[in-house]
């Protein structure tokens, strides 16, 4: 194994975190048990590799027990299997994604986190099992569950890492700009026409809501918690709900187009779009100022916070703006990735690392590991222009793009 994947593997394990539970199972025969540890507490594992799991049992009088029975299981079957030998769990890496294993006696369980891992490196495609462009991206926690949408109304889901996906009933024909999910129920999608979609089910069904009547079409939504949301859009529209989408108010802070909203969740956010517009809030949407004078006149398609207190942009002409100050502060300097690039999606997994997607002939994805300062272009494996990429961490990512593209990555994109 390379180099690069070690790495990878080292980080993953210092992202995984064991668990331990009360987990209630059917009684098993053999000694009454008062407590099960497994070791390791967490593993990483490529897909088609197996590792060892063991437990240290000890009975109610707090004696250790030699040979406890154990029954042993997986929370998800897609992801890691488990066969027993001799007492121990041999597990089995079966799809990428993140699992428990388990070991339960009786009333008493206990839990180890594996993450299972792509065995390909850099970035790869993925089986859409849609041509419609794919305009946004988001994934949960876990890493297998995901939503991407497009046009036509297009909302698709996948339940494995994005290794397969099926489409949602949308209930519209409205091209869709923007998803995110505020739970592992909850979620929003919004797109043209003032379309703006909710669901509480995880997408079995979604219902259409209407935040302003006369709202003008919708290109980007980002919620920090269950009731706080931003959504941007077309003639320089921001809406905001502060009780989940019950109520809505909209402002005017520019007549130019938005494209990109983001929220730190500490009441300070940015949105930025046609004309080179950097609009910015400090009281959580209630009012906005527009950037001025501004640092540019070519569109900016993306913004993104890397920590609590800076946030960077990316748009055409491979500019990739960013704050240099506090986040009180309206400054902002131009960088520059290439003058060939179109961007048109951005992400930060830590104030550092970054990526911005585009188009420069194919599709183009870019790499920063100093936030933002200088950009490295890493291979697509792509020829279609890419609208929007998503991060869960420092290695896991998916990015989309036109004719239904959907590439993915367990190694940041490092080849």
């Amino acid at each position: 194994m390379n180099a690069c994947r070690w790495l990878v593997v080292a980080g993953l394990l210092l992202l995984a975190a064991g668990g331990c539970s009360d987990n209630p199972t059917k009684p098993e025969s053999g000694v009454p048990l008062s407590s099960i540890t497994i070791a390791p507490t967490s593993d990483t594992l490529f897909v088609g590799q197996q590792s060892t799991f063991t437990v240290t049992a000890y009975d109610t009088t707090n004696t250790l027990v030699t040979n406890p029975v154990i029954h042993w299981s997986s929370s998800n079957s897609q992801v890691v299997t488990v066969s027993t030998y001799a007492g121990s769990a041999v597990v089995h890496g079966i799809g990428e994604g993140s699992a428990f294993v388990i070991a339960a006696s009786g009333s008493v369980a206990d839990t180890a986190l594996v993450l299972v891992a792509s065995a390909q490196t850099g970035w790869f495609r993925q089986t859409s099992s849609t041509s419609f462009q794919l305009n946004d991206v988001y994934f949960l926690a876990d890493g297998n569950t995901g939503w991407a949408v497009g046009e036509g109304g297009t909302i698709m889901k996948s339940t494995n890492a994005g290794y397969a996906w099926t489409r949602e009933v949308s209930n519209t024909s409205s091209s869709l700009n923007g998803v995110w999910f505020t739970s592992t129920t909850e979620g929003w999608a919004v797109g043209a026409s003032g379309t703006v979609l909710h669901t509480t089910d995880a997408g079995t069904t979604w219902t259409r809501i209407s935040p302003n009547p006369a709202a003008s079409s919708f290109n980007d939504v980002v919620f920090t918690d269950h009731n706080h949301g931003w959504a941007v859009g077309t003639g320089g529209a921001i809406v905001r709900t502060t009780d989940a989408g019950v109520t809505w108010t909209r402002v005017f802070p520019t007549s130019y187009a938005l494209r990109s909203v983001a929220m730190n969740g500490g009441g300070s956010g940015w949105a930025v779009g046609d004309n080179g517009t950097i609009v910015g809030t400090h009281d959580a949407g209630a009012t906005w100022f527009v950037v001025v004078p501004a640092v540019t006149s070519t569109a900016l398609h993306a913004v993104r916070f890397r920590d609590a207190n800076h946030a960077n942009a990316a748009g055409d002409a491979g500019l990739t703006p960013r704050t240099v100050a506090t986040p009180d502060s309206i400054a902002w300097e131009i960088d520059n990735a290439g003058a060939g690039y179109q961007f048109e999606g951005l992400w930060f997994s830590s104030p550092a690392t970054g990526w911005a997607v585009g188009y420069n002939g194919t599709g183009a994805i870019v790499r920063t590991d100093d936030g933002g300062i200088s950009w490295t272009p890493q291979v697509s494996n792509s020829q279609y222009r890419l609208k929007s990429v998503f991060f869960l961490d420092a290695f896991r990512g998916w990015a989309v793009g036109t004719t239904g593209t959907v590439l993915h990555t367990t190694t940041g994109g490092i080849e």
